[in-house]
């Protein structure tokens, strides 16, 4: 698991730069604590459900022992992420930016325990009074997490679409 970061006096400084370019991507484990329900389809069919959160895919197998040659490989990883605001009616969201859903002047509308892992793992650091951030957890790492659950996700969007 990732290192957990707090929003520091670099986030006020920057007013979520961050936040800005990307919203930041949940794990399977967080869905569940975000939802407070135990079943991870119920969790992902609840967060789909709200508006708030859209699929977003990894190109390719995010497995690096995998060939597209092999049994399993995956075309593209489906996994769950904020909206950006230009996405709003969009349940599927592969943007490559765009304002988080949850970002508002005051900060992120979401509790610290209830971000995304990839947002919690952004150590926000000031490199000559420029803030700067260095994240721990990455689209690749959860495309990994989610690769055990691409039917989780394609069940619930077979439901709800």
């Amino acid at each position: 698991m990732p290192l957990k970061f707090s929003p520091n006096e670099c986030c006020a400084a920057c007013k979520g730069a961050c936040c800005k370019s990307m919203p930041g991507s949940i794990t399977p484990e967080d869905t569940m604590l975000v939802t407070g329900v135990d079943s991870l389809e119920e969790a992902v069919r609840t967060l789909l459900s709200s508006g708030d959160w859209a699929v977003d895919c990894w190109e390719g197998d995010p497995r690096k022992d995998i060939s597209y040659e092999d049994d399993g490989y995956l075309y593209q990883c489906m996994y769950i992420r904020p909206k950006t605001k230009d996405a709003l009616n969009q349940l599927f969201d592969a943007s490559w930016g765009g304002e988080c859903i949850f970002l508002t002047d005051s900060g992120c509308k979401l509790s610290e325990e209830k971000r995304p892992t990839e947002c919690r793992a952004l150590e926000p650091k000031s490199v000559a009074e420029e803030p700067v951030c260095t994240g721990h957890f990455t689209k690749h790492d959860v495309s990994l997490a989610w690769v055990d659950h691409q039917d989780v996700i394609k069940r619930v969007l077979d439901e709800i679409q």
